[in-house]
């Protein structure tokens, strides 16, 4: 195939971000324009409304979408109150005078595109009464005494909510804008209260708590993330697609902090509709924190077992009077030992970001972080001898050189735009820019991908010791257009969008010189580095992908929403392998797709306000660059995802609720080719296609508050995979676990006291090693939490984990890694 030079595709990139973002970088001299922002027009625009008399919480929906302001409410205001309806040409402000007229109710301006809803205060003609600008509680915020939600422009923020889910819509699914309960598939969002209570600090402790997840470990800095069956491997950030590259080990998404972010969005099952080509499992999408419009901050510190200290810092405020321009900063240090000899980590965090309103109906944004990470050593031990039998080794045992380290730094630029349109229409362009450094030097116990190299008898194995970098370039772009549309007397929405997404990964490692056995048994983790270093291979990967595609709600009559959706993508991947210094070898791998069509259709029927019944049919494709016997790339992975469940949401839509049936179907999956070599190559495994693979499963989940100071976060997961002839295969994902976190409110000396604890269960998992099996039974892990409020601004809290000490792995195989013993973790915060 015609080869494209690294730097054509890199003009074309060029050219595309620019003609997208030219709206956004002239909105990056802003700063030295703050009287345009605060001259901004509070003034609406004349629209036509139609909202007849119905339900006040019906109308204010319907308003909404119409006017396309955002709307908040103080907590149950609208229940029980009917809305006389609004019909004709105004401007939005006078829409929602008329539309409250005789409710009781008022509306109070937040900005130009922003107003919250609350009780009228009683006067002598009984009207409501039109207040000015001021701070609201978030429409999330719990009962009795929850805290009030940032004053932010992201109206879905879930900081400060005090919650542990979100009644705001979201697009992660089909890009249209949808609550959960109007979702027609299984997605969960980890909210910034959550991660707080857990003190869940990095993606990979916010993934292990997610339902429906299941996260392994290999003994680097690598994880295995999975759903249904199928690899996670699609991270966005704030919407814009990342791809990950498991192979190099340069995956910078799973060691990210969570300091920066407001929630996470987990999205489970085939997600072509949105990412393209990728795995079947799902996707993760990364929120992050935007600047408030009021002061507001806070300093933290944490403390605990195996000397861990952290310390984080947030402020967040206007930069003009008018909060026209705003901007926020984060940063976060971290330093630990672990309870692994001779493994530990350093990482630190800065987070920036801009935002301002150039009008009324003009948003940009711009956003830089860099995230650094420092792990000496290497965790996991041995977990298979050489002859077969598992092992048994101490949780303190590892397999590195505490002198060897994994070294990531990571850059992320990151650009908005937000355009109001005539007739509520929306565009919207984002672009992240990726930039990740990899350096490594490492001394570790080493067995093959299919063998182990312990000696039951002698404790005779096998050293890596290697040295190494890796360069890895992202950029993403994403531009979308929204709006209703009024087709046969009725309301629907349109989205329509184009994404591109490029990736680069240079990869070079060599081998250091002299012996490389130890007895394992004795060597108490030392090894002395080598005095040089010979190559050892170079690999390279380029990935390009770019794809236009559109879906619309359809509401043929009430209560019935039709989802249908569709995506053309082009797709481009290439990696090319040589093993030095012969040269012998060397393997390249190119797997094109053009116009390939990926449909997506869905059906949610409203039972009533709180229930609805819902079906999807999603799937997806993933090239590969595995060969077979004969050299030749396999066909892409091709799957489906088919979706039946039941929503809830409750309380104000502080409740949710969600059971799914489904069952995904993969063909092409690559497995060993019987031992089979590529042609020309001396060590490269061939695969081959395989057709049929099944998985079926149940999800349930429950988040959210239950009664007025009580969060509950509960899931249930049952999935099962065979092959075409009906055997189950990825036995090492359990069939079953159960996931359990809830906290509770007490008033203590009239001061807030929060109790809480869960339990994570997990089935019995095993991993075929040749004629041995790698296994463990079921196991139960417990945490408790406790948390008490000395004022408005300080508090302190502990965290126990792994309450009993239970012994267990997160990864089994021929490198196994445990789970963390019992350890406590105390924080202290103080917000402004």
């Amino acid at each position: 195939m015609r080869e494209v030079s690294a730097s054509s595709h890199a003009g074309r990139a060029q050219s595309i971000l620019r003609a997208l973002l030219i709206g956004a970088s002239a909105a990056a001299m802003l700063p030295a324009l703050p009287a345009l922002a605060q001259s901004a027009s509070s003034s609406q625009a004349k629209a036509q409304f139609n909202i007849p008399p119905q339900s006040l919480e019906g109308a204010v929906t319907a308003f909404g979408l119409q006017s396309g302001l955002r709307i908040t409410a103080d907590q149950g205001v609208l229940a029980g109150r009917q809305s006389p309806g609004v019909s004709g040409s105004m401007g939005s402000f006078e829409a929602l005078s008329r539309l409250l007229a005789g409710t009781g109710v008022t509306w109070r301006q937040i900005d130009g595109r922003s107003v919250a809803l609350g009780r009228a205060p009683e006067s002598a003609g009984g009207d409501t009464i039109q207040l000015g600008p001021v701070r609201v509680a978030g429409a999330g915020a719990g009962e009795g005494g929850a805290a009030a939600a940032p004053y932010s422009s992201d109206a879905s923020a879930t900081e400060g909510t005090r919650s542990y889910t979100t009644n705001a819509p979201g697009s992660t699914a089909t890009g249209l804008a949808l609550t959960l309960r109007e979702t027609p598939q299984s997605i969960s969002v980890i909210t910034r209260e959550r991660m707080d209570d857990q003190r869940l600090v990095s993606i990979t402790d916010v993934l292990q708590q997610t339902p429906g997840i299941n996260l392994t470990r290999d003994g680097g800095e690598r994880f295995g993330i999975s759903a249904r069956g199928g690899a996670v491997n699609s991270f966005q950030y704030d919407g814009v697609l990342t791809q990950v590259q498991n192979t190099t080990r340069t995956v910078p998404q799973t060691a990210l902090d969570t300091a920066l972010y407001d929630r996470i969005e987990v999205l489970r099952g085939a997600t072509g509709l949105m990412t393209g080509a990728g795995d079947p499992g799902g996707l993760v999408n990364l929120i992050r924190k935007r600047p408030t419009r009021e002061l507001q901050g806070y300093l933290q510190t944490n403390v605990g077992s195996w000397n861990f200290y952290r310390a984080e810092a947030d402020i967040s405020g206007p930069l003009v009077k008018s909060g026209a321009i705003r901007a926020r900063a984060v940063a976060m240090a971290q330093d630990n030992d672990t309870f692994m000899d001779g493994y530990s980590q350093k990482s630190s965090l800065l987070y920036g970001v801009i935002e301002a309103d150039v009008t009324d109906t003009t948003l940009v944004r711009g956003s830089i972080d860099y995230q650094r990470y420092r792990p000496s050593g290497a965790p996991g031990v041995p977990g298979v001898f050489s002859n077969g039998k598992q092992t048994n080794f101490p949780r303190s045992y590892s397999t590195g050189a505490p002198w060897g380290g994994d070294d990531f730094d990571t850059y992320n630029y990151a650009l908005a735009l937000e355009q109001r349109l005539p007739h509520d229409w929306v565009f919207k362009a984002n672009a992240n820019f990726m930039t990740v450094e990899r350096h490594f030097k490492s001394a570790r116990y080493q067995p093959s991908s299919v063998n182990a190299s312990l000696n039951e008898e002698t404790g005779a194995a096998t050293v890596d010791a290697s040295y190494g970098y890796a360069k890895q370039d992202q950029q993403g772009v994403l531009a979308s257009l929204s709006g209703p549309l009024h087709l046969f007397g009725r309301e629907h929405e349109l989205y329509v969008s184009y994404n591109y997404n490029r990736y680069y990964n240079d990869y070079a490692a060599s081998s250091g010189t002299g012996s490389k056995v130890i007895n394992y048994y004795t060597w108490n983790n030392q090894f002395p580095e080598p005095a040089s270093y010979t190559p050892a291979l170079t690999q390279y990967f380029y990935y390009k992908q770019q794809g236009v595609n559109a879906s619309a709600r359809l509401k043929p009559v009430d209560g019935v929403n039709v989802i249908l959706g569709g995506r053309l993508t082009n797709f481009d991947y290439r990696n090319y392998m040589v093993l030095l210094p012969s040269g012998s070898g060397s393997t390249y791998g190119d797997t094109r797709a053009r116009g390939k069509f990926t449909p997506y259709a869905g059906l949610v029927v409203d039972l009533d306000r709180h229930h609805s019944l819902y079906a999807s049919y999603a799937d997806i494709f993933q090239p590969q660059s595995s060969l077979d016997r004969d050299g030749n790339v396999l066909p892409p992975i091709i799957g489906s995802n088919y979706e039946i469940g039941w929503k809830g949401a409750f309380r104000d839509d502080r409740l949710n609720a969600s059971v799914a049936l489904y069952q995904v179907i993969r063909d092409n999956v690559g497995e060993l080719d019987d031992g089979l070599l590529v042609p020309g190559t001396t060590d490269v495994q061939a695969y081959r296609p395989v057709k049929g693979a099944k998985t079926r499963g149940i999800e349930a989940e429950v988040n959210g508050e239950v009664l007025p100071g009580w969060n509950v976060s509960a899931s249930y997961t049952h999935v099962v995979t065979r092959d075409a002839e009906g055997v189950r295969s990825l036995t090492q994902i359990p069939k079953d676990t159960v996931k359990l976190w809830t906290t509770y409110k007490f008033d203590v000396a009239e001061r807030p006291l929060t109790l809480g604890g869960g339990v994570n269960w997990t089935s019995a998992t095993y991993y075929p090693y040749k004629t041995f099996r790698i296994a463990q039974g079921d196991y139960a892990v417990a945490n408790l939490l406790a948390r008490y409020e000395f004022n408005d601004r300080l508090s302190a809290s502990v965290n126990v984990n792994n309450l009993f000490d239970k012994h267990y792995y997160v990864s089994m195989y021929t490198l196994s890694v445990y789970g963390q013993p019992r350890n406590v973790m105390g924080t202290v915060r103080y917000a402004f």
